[in-house]
């Protein structure tokens, strides 16, 4: 039997074929319009978790740093090009919530890098903030009334929080009678809250935790006072 002279048909180059797919599936996402964008940022970077500002949180490093973040972090959005991250950081900045919180015997509190990252304007969008204070003694959270007071200075006046939670853990309490320093860690709390009295117009503020007391009753009410 005589074999056909027909020529062999050359197989697809598999990675050109990649390649080409890719291409028609790219998507022209500048092209949609800004509302339409804003709400797939929303989408994106909405999460349940709080972005730290402490300095030695992962989450900080991920939101302020140069370097590529993990890719399962929707915080990776904002690398992705100048003008997206210049869209999606407002939206991110009045969707999640930011965490300061301490360590009992570690207590790093430096936010200093953090505000000046993000700016004054941008400060002024956030619109939720959690303060987890892990109470051991006064001298191991005596950094508190600064935090406080230098998050207070960073954010315009013009700042619209909508909710402050605060978080008073006591870390003694596993080792300690309450009745053996109760008037003490009522003392020390007072003094670490004290610089609250400055934030005002908050629409909701919440305090819990193990050392709640009558002067956090007081505090949440005039941190919801209008200025």
């Amino acid at each position: 039997m005589a074999r056909s002279s027909k020529p062999p048909t050359a197989r697809p180059n598999v990675k050109t074929r990649s390649v080409s797919t890719i291409e028609k599936i790219s998507f022209p996402f500048l092209k949609l319009p800004a509302e339409l964008r804003n709400h797939v940022y929303y989408f994106v970077v909405k999460d349940p978790s709080p972005i730290y500002l402490n300095a030695r949180s992962p989450a900080y490093t991920h939101a302020t740093s140069s370097t590529t973040p993990a890719k399962s972090s929707s915080l990776s959005l904002l690398f992705v090009s100048h003008q997206v991250s210049g869209e999606a950081l407002p939206v991110l900045l009045g969707t999640r919530t930011f965490l300061v919180a301490n360590t009992p015997f570690e207590p790093d509190l430096n936010v200093t890098e953090a505000l000046l990252a993000i700016g004054t304007t941008k400060l002024g969008l956030i619109r939720k903030m959690t303060f987890e204070i892990n109470y051991c003694c006064i001298d191991h959270t005596s950094h508190w009334p600064h935090i406080f007071r230098e998050i207070f200075k960073a954010m315009p006046a013009e700042k619209r929080l909508d909710m402050v939670k605060v978080v008073i853990a006591d870390e003694m309490k596993q080792v300690v009678e309450e009745e053996s320093y109760g008037a003490h860690w009522e003392y020390g709390v007072q003094q670490l809250l004290e610089p609250l009295r400055a934030w005002s117009g908050i629409k909701t503020v919440e305090f819990s935790g193990d050392l709640v007391g009558d002067y956090c009753a007081v505090l949440e009410r005039d941190m919801m006072a209008e200025e």
